[in-house]
């Protein structure tokens, strides 16, 4: 077995004993793999390996990952093309929000789903249920209403907003791609209540103070994180600023630095700055997406 099949393996079992979502190790292993055929290796492996094991959830969630392999045959080249587009920015150095801008405007074109979430697998169907998930957790937290005014930063092709214009007073987006706004005009041009715009991603400069009862960011944090502290700040202040008192700033991951610790620490750092209370500080809600959710109330 080469180094990397025994490193797919190894991911794979642990994956499996974390009780992870079956398309977000999927996705993993299908980024870690050089060639499909090694994804495919390990996950023969481990269903061997499986077969002396007493613990039916394990095979089961195996059997999960392996039914999406076989219902997604160009799942791999998807997540690689995507995958290679962030990794190239990813060398450790500060990305302004134009270079995402422009990044984002090339996904638009050639894999808008993998793009705006990679977990997806390049799938409608999956990135539908993963919204619905998200739409139904900010309901269930009573966040959505028909008297709430809400935005949503990192709208990306408009699916979350399409989710919840029905049942709330008015909902914007904003989006740094041009190409991304274009097709969430598309996707709510029925809504009246919808209203979208590019923003430079520097601030929310075009609303006004206490504007909205709820601000949104689906992995959107992450890339002003790799823009540096000073953009994250500019942003959670003006979040604060176009919230009114009472309000909540809902956001789903902050960094992709994998440590939740340092995630959650800088959080209730920027938290206290802005003049937030932390109500929820990193739980993992999501069957189908391993999304950390932060929930922010502005103080009176």
């Amino acid at each position: 077995m080469s180094d990397t099949g025994a490193a797919l393996t190894e991911y794979l079992r642990r994956s499996l004993a974390a009780e992870l979502p079956a398309n977000v190790v999927l996705m993993h292993l299908l980024m870690r793999a050089r060639e499909p055929f090694e994804a495919r290796g390990a996950i023969e492996r481990v269903r061997r390996d499986l077969e002396k094991d007493c613990d039916p959830r394990k095979r089961e969630r195996l059997a999960a990952i392996a039914r999406l392999w076989d219902a997604h045959p160009a799942a791999w080249a998807i997540v690689r093309a995507v995958a290679a587009d962030h990794g190239a920015t990813a060398d450790g150095g500060q990305k302004a929000p134009a270079h995402w801008a422009t990044l984002f405007d090339r996904l638009a074109a050639t894999a808008p789903e993998a793009g705006v979430a990679l977990y997806s697998l390049g799938d409608p169907d999956l990135l539908n249920a993963a919204t619905a998930e998200i739409a139904a957790y900010l309901r269930g937290r009573r966040l959505i209403g028909p008297e709430r005014k809400v935005l949503e930063i990192g709208c990306g092709t408009g699916r979350l907003i399409a989710a919840l214009a029905p049942d709330v007073a008015c909902i914007a987006g904003l989006d740094v791609s041009a190409d991304m706004i274009r097709l969430a005009c598309r996707r709510c041009a029925a809504f009246p209540n919808v209203r979208l715009g590019q923003t430079s991603g520097e601030g929310l400069a075009s609303f006004a103070d206490a504007a909205f009862d709820l601000v949104l960011a689906v992995d959107v944090l992450p890339y002003v994180f790799a823009g540096g502290g000073e953009l994250v700040w500019r942003n959670v202040s003006e979040t604060a600023r176009v919230l009114r008192s009472g309000g909540t700033f809902a956001f789903f991951n902050f960094s992709y630095r994998d440590d939740i610790e340092a995630d959650r620490t800088d959080v209730r750092r920027l938290a206290a700055e802005a003049g937030f209370a932390v109500v929820q500080d990193g739980a993992r809600p999501f069957a189908r997406w391993d999304g950390a959710a932060f929930l922010l109330v502005k103080r009176a």
